[in-house]
C-alpha cells in the first residue's frame, strides 16, 4: 500500500511541474529555468543521498561516462524542451504528449531489453493513457482533434525521446549503482551541462528580476517536482 500511496503522490507532484512551468514561461528564460531548477534538485539530492548512502560513491571510469548520458538526456535536453515547450502551448497539452511516455518506454523496453509486452501490460498502458485524454479533455475527447502539431507539441515530444533514453539509460546506471545515486548524479551532471546555457543567455543579469512568483516555482520544480518526484 505505501507503495501505490508514494506513486500517487509522485504523479501529483510531476503534475504540478506543468503548471508551475508554465507560470514562469514568459518571464523566464528556459536555459536559466532548467539551471535553476535542478540547481535547488541537486542540493536536495546530494544531502538525501548522503543521509541514506553515508557518503557519495566513486565512480569508475565507465559509469561517469553513463552518468553524464543521463545528464545530456533526462537532464540538459529534457528540461530545455519542456520549458521551450511551454512557451508555446498550454500546460494540459504538455501533459497530454508527456502521458505517452509509458507506451514509448515499454515499447523499446520490449525492443532493446527484450521485456515481454503482454496483453495485460498493453491494457494497462492503453487504460491509462485514456484515462489521462479523458481528465485533460474533461470527458469530451473531440477536443483533443484540435490539437495540432505545432513548435510547442514538437518541442514537448522532444521531452518524451529525451526521457526514454534517459529510461533506457537509467536502467544501464542501476546495475552498478542504486536508484538514488545514479539520479543524484546525473542531477549534478546535468546542472553542470545547463549552466553553460544558462549564464549564455544572461543569467546573472535575469536573476535580480525575479520575484516571489518565480522562485516559488523554481523552488517547487526543484524540490517537489524533481527531488521527491523522482
Amino acid at each position: 500500500m505505501l507503495t501505490y500511496v508514494k506513486l500517487i503522490f509522485t504523479a501529483c507532484f510531476w503534475g504540478g511541474t506543468f503548471i508551475a512551468g508554465r507560470q514562469i514561461a514568459p518571464s523566464v528564460d528556459p536555459n536559466c529555468a532548467a539551471f535553476l531548477r535542478f540547481v535547488f534538485a541537486s542540493f536536495f539530492l546530494v544531502l538525501f543521498t548522503l543521509k541514506r548512502e553515508g557518503r557519495l560513491p566513486g565512480l569508475s571510469w565507465g559509469q561517469t561516462i553513463i552518468v553524464c548520458l543521463l545528464g545530456l538526456t533526462g537532464i540538459l535536453s529534457y528540461n530545455l524542451f519542456f520549458f521551450s515547450g511551454l512557451k508555446h502551448i498550454q500546460a494540459n497539452q504538455a501533459s497530454l504528449i508527456i502521458a505517452t511516455n509509458p507506451i514509448v518506454i515499454s515499447l523499446c523496453a520490449a525492443i532493446f531489453f527484450k521485456e515481454p509486452l503482454n496483453l495485460k501490460k498493453i491494457a494497462g498502458l492503453l487504460i491509462s493513457v485514456t484515462g489521462a485524454m479523458i481528465v485533460i479533455s474533461d470527458g469530451q475527447l473531440d477536443r483533443l482533434l484540435g490539437i495540432g502539431a505545432g513548435r510547442g507539441e514538437l518541442l514537448i515530444f522532444g521531452c518524451v525521446i529525451s526521457w526514454v533514453a534517459y529510461s533506457i539509460i537509467g536502467k544501464k546506471a542501476m546495475t552498478n549503482l542504486t536508484p538514488l545515486v545514479s539520479v543524484c548524479y546525473s542531477a549534478v551532471a546535468g546542472t553542470l551541462f545547463l549552466m553553460i546555457p544558462a549564464l549564455s543567455n544572461g543569467l546573472l543579469d535575469q536573476l535580480p528580476a525575479y520575484g516571489p512568483v518565480e522562485w516559488g516555482a523554481l523552488f517547487y520544480l526543484g524540490f517537489f517536482g524533481t527531488t521527491l518526484g523522482f
